[in-house]
């Protein structure tokens, strides 16, 4: 009878245990736990062990004495030692295979912003974060804010927010070249300098390297107190380098992408992009919606070239793409260069009504003032030059 209220007594013990666990992780930590997840049963499994060879020691404690707690003592602390350790090796296994699914998918991405959004997005799945801010390095001479995780909106901190180098944990991590760990507040709250994240508690702070330069500085923050192990920070600092090599492989298909896609000169679409953006209008399943066309060709151009040279040319026709797209309010809108001093504009979803008003915008914009430029076949005198377009 007795071991039948041990038991009933440490199930319930277990239970309630659990109960309180998850409660207070949902309603004071806001973790959305599953009650029975894997670490319920590893508790329960560990529980019923243990229990058993508990009785035991107690009974042999009473017919041997305190020798009882060498031969069954023992055993027990280094069963359990070696179960703790099997458990956080398949934790940590775990995460590292969420971090390899995590790898391929940064390195699948080909947009810088889509790889930025995603890295912070993974990076506070894999461990558990109240905040998170990361930051890029401009120009080596300071950290610039440009992705923050703050579901609770606790932050002082917004994006675009700058701080020197030395300046705050991250700015001395970037002065330094090591990440750091801290376990409680007030290891780290007098090197952050200015106002601290409300009631965070544990901190990594790591730096984001690629080709042995420091690229960015990322920080994570809980509220609960020793919540980071030493492996958690070196998946973390696995990930980040996944995201460096992503983010290069992203910047160079950009630029990749735009030069095929933009006129050197102007910067504008060239005639291949608009070609193909037009056709796609216009294929079998696109809207059926009313898409507008505007065509530019700016009069007696070839005047300008052949009496103040091409290189004044060229700086008309960059000063017209400029005056074009300040003009062009509509993000949908596709300007492009169509080739020597022809221009267009594929308006989508716009009216003839409405286009003919951005028409006549246009128009404005080119006669409305002169252009400057130097006559570079006649000691590169400065010409003020009056333009006409056809629209």
């Amino acid at each position: 009878m007795h071991i039948i209220g041990i038991l009933a007594y440490s199930m319930t013990l277990f239970m309630m245990n659990h109960i309180l666990i998850t409660l207070t992780r949902r309603y004071i930590y806001g973790k959305r736990d599953k009650f029975f997840e894997r670490s319920f049963f590893w508790e329960f499994m560990t529980t019923i062990y243990i229990l058993p060879a508990a009785l035991l020691l107690h009974l042999l404690y009473h017919q041997i004495g305190a020798v009882a707690v060498i031969f069954i003592g023992f055993s027990i602390v280094s069963t359990s030692y070696i179960l703790r350790l099997y458990y956080r090796s398949s934790n940590m296994n775990e995460h590292l295979r969420n971090v390899s699914e995590v790898g391929h998918e940064l390195t699948a991405q080909l947009n810088v912003k889509e790889t930025l959004d995603l890295f912070m997005e993974r990076i506070v799945s894999v461990v558990p974060a109240d905040q998170a801010y990361l930051y890029d390095v401009t120009n080596g001479e300071e950290l610039k804010l440009i992705r923050l995780y703050d579901p609770k909106k606790l932050s002082f901190y917004q994006k675009g927010d700058r701080m020197k180098k030395g300046e705050g944990v991250a700015g001395l991590v970037w002065k330094k070249g090591v990440g750091v760990r801290y376990g409680k507040r007030k290891q780290w709250a007098d090197k952050w300098k200015v106002i601290a994240p409300a009631d965070s508690e544990s901190i990594m702070c790591l730096p984001i390297e690629r080709d042995n330069e420091i690229i960015g500085i990322l920080v994570i923050l809980s509220e609960q107190r020793n919540i980071y192990e030493k492996y958690q920070f070196m998946l973390i600092e696995l990930l980040a380098n996944f995201m460096a090599v992503s983010l290069l492989n992203a910047q160079h298909y950009e630029q990749t992408k735009q030069i095929g896609e933009r006129c050197a000169l102007t910067g504008l679409y060239n005639y291949r992009y608009f070609d193909d953006a037009l056709k796609g209008l216009f294929q079998e399943g696109a809207p059926k919606k009313p898409v507008s066309l505007i065509m530019m060709d700016l009069d007696h151009f070839k005047q300008v070239n052949d009496t103040y040279g091409h290189e004044a040319g060229n700086d008309v026709l960059r000063e017209v793409a400029a005056r074009l797209r300040q003009e062009i309010g509509d993000d949908a809108a596709i300007l492009a260069r169509y080739g020597g001093e022809e221009f267009a504009v594929i308006l989508p979803n716009c009216g003839s009504m409405r286009a003919a008003e951005v028409a006549d915008t246009l128009w404005r914009s080119i006669i409305a003032q002169p252009f400057y430029t130097k006559n570079t076949l006649d000691s590169d005198q400065n010409v003020s030059l009056k333009m006409t377009v056809s629209v």
